[in-house]
């Protein structure tokens, strides 16, 4: 056994090294056409007004030669520019998340270039971040729309494989921890709506469950929320695959009745597997699941009679959905109510460990790495709820009141004019107090009132003395305008009318006066 482990190992290595070698060969094969090609592409792009002139603009090149060609188009229409390019950059992004749509409907999926578009929308984001958020939310809002019509007409309800991509799009694009946001929240519901009401009815089916729970988990694991919908179906799913004849279990056994509805079967039982592939197939070397062929190899329309999933693909599955819920489950160990609701939980996960353990060792060993994570999170569960310190039930001890009387008081010494006789002392203290203030209110009124009055008769006077004034000056000028007036008219004579010489000469030299 050690020397086939040696030898296992020295093989994985030479393939890891063949491979390596051959990923720097198409590194340096891409890189020499990129700089061939990059000479022959413009410098210079206007953003193109309709989708089929975008199209046609982007077929005629590669992958990374449309890389260059968006990266061009956005420096030359770059919001610092102009102010009208905002606008145009906004068309841009509308354009990419369209071509991203049109790719993702396609049978087989173009990896490299969804990842250059996604590069490209992630950082066209930053810039129109409003714009984004409302392209985004509008196409969360047609999801929902569909899923309720395909639920009308009876059918599974779970979304193609361009509404995942788009909404593991918006879970890289926009913040997941903010307690409220545009578009998260939406699409966090939007996926709870199709955990809860899908029905799983065949294998794909179910690979698509689990690929939407992990979806689930990246919307709120990164914020330690709480997803009970992907927690529910995931758990039932893992709950059957448990089933084992050796073991006498069956798959519905202890589920509830809407989740044997919901998931149908055990879609993720592991399989027995052939003695070749038992001894090439190891723990160590068991293939990464391909997310982009699993989505590309699900059938587009309804077949009564689904192929089913590969011995290879049926383990990945089965570990991804065992992974997924141990980060599902995070969120659930940080409250107090854990043990409750990681009670399900932990007898799914005895459930398929029982029926691991049942499989001999050449078909052991695929399913070792399952088999010991899921010892893992049962032995996590179990430390919590240890540790969870849980109060005893106990009565409620409460104080003895005396019983409330309506017992007439009497004074023994009479009746006191101006005595508050409230029983309540508080309240009759406070009832002084306004009394007070109403009092001190009111002297305070009548006080403001004299001083206006004073006021009022001070500014009286004030007038009344400048008007005197005015009128004493305005009298003395007209008193000299008419003196001046009179003298003028006179003739010099301070005012003195001289009708002849003679008079005005006075008397005569012989002292004698003419009488008139």
């Amino acid at each position: 056994d050690d020397d086939d482990d040696d030898a296992n190992l020295k093989k994985s290595k030479e393939v890891k090294e063949k491979k390596d070698a051959e990923a720097r060969d198409d590194l340096i094969r891409a890189e020499e056409r990129m700089d061939a090609s990059s000479s022959e592409i413009p410098y210079t792009f206007e953003v193109p007004e309709t989708y089929e002139t975008f199209e046609t603009l982007l077929t005629k090149y590669t992958s990374d030669e449309v890389s260059i060609v968006l990266t061009r188009m956005r420096a030359c229409n770059a919001p610092s520019l102009a102010t009208e390019n905002r606008r145009k950059i906004q068309t841009l992004l509308g354009l990419l998340l369209q071509r991203f749509e049109t790719l993702c409907g396609n049978e087989e999926l173009p990896v490299a270039d969804l990842n250059v578009i996604t590069k490209h929308i992630s950082e066209i984001a930053t810039q129109v971040p409003f714009y984004a958020a409302t392209a985004a939310k509008a196409r969360i809002e047609k999801m929902g729309k569909r899923l309720q019509k395909a639920l009308r007409l009876g059918e599974t309800g779970l979304p193609p494989p361009r509404t995942i991509l788009l909404l593991g799009l918006f879970a890289d694009i926009f913040s997941s921890t903010d307690k409220q946001h545009a578009v998260t929240t939406p699409a966090s519901l939007y996926i709870g709506n199709v955990l809860s009401h899908c029905a799983v009815r065949s294998t794909d089916d179910a690979n698509y469950a689990v690929i939407l729970c992990a979806l689930a988990s990246a919307y709120v694991v990164p914020a330690m929320r709480i997803f009970p919908e992907a927690l529910n179906l995931l758990t039932a799913l893992i709950h059957a695959s448990g089933e084992s004849e050796k073991c006498k279990q069956t798959w519905n056994e202890g589920l509830p009745t809407h989740l044997q509805e919901q998931c149908g079967g055990s879609w993720l039982r592991p399989l027995m597997v052939d003695a070749g592939v038992g001894k090439k197939s190891s723990s160590k070397t068991i293939e990464v699941l391909s997310l982009a062929k699993l989505l590309s190899t699900r059938p587009r329309k309804k077949s009564i009679m689904a192929a089913d999933s590969s011995t290879q693909e049926r383990v990945a599955m089965l570990r991804y959905a065992v992974s997924t819920l141990g980060n599902l489950i995070k969120p659930v160990q940080k409250v107090s109510c854990a043990p409750e609701m990681l009670q399900k939980v932990q007898i799914a996960l005895n459930r398929l460990i029982r029926s691991l353990k049942t499989f001999g060792k050449e078909n052991g060993a695929v399913y070792n790495d399952i088999l010991k994570m899921c010892e893992a999170m049962r032995d996590d569960i179990e430390k919590k709820k240890k540790s969870s310190v849980r109060l005893s039930l106990a009565w409620h001890t409460k104080s003895v009141e005396a019983i409330k009387q309506f017992n007439p008081m009497y004074e023994e010494d009479g009746f006191q004019k101006g005595r508050d006789y409230d029983p309540n002392r508080e309240r009759a203290e406070n009832r002084k107090l306004k009394k007070e203030l109403r009092k001190e209110a009111r002297g305070t009124v009548r006080e403001l009132r004299k001083d206006n009055q004073f006021m009022h008769h001070a500014r009286e006077q004030e007038k009344a003395a400048e008007a005197e004034e005015r009128d004493a000056k305005h009298k003395e000028v007209l008193s000299f305008l008419e003196k001046q007036e009179s003298d003028f008219k006179s003739g010099g004579q301070d005012g003195l009318i001289v009708k002849n010489k003679r008079r005005a000469q006075g008397a005569s030299k012989n002292g004698n006066r003419r009488r008139f």
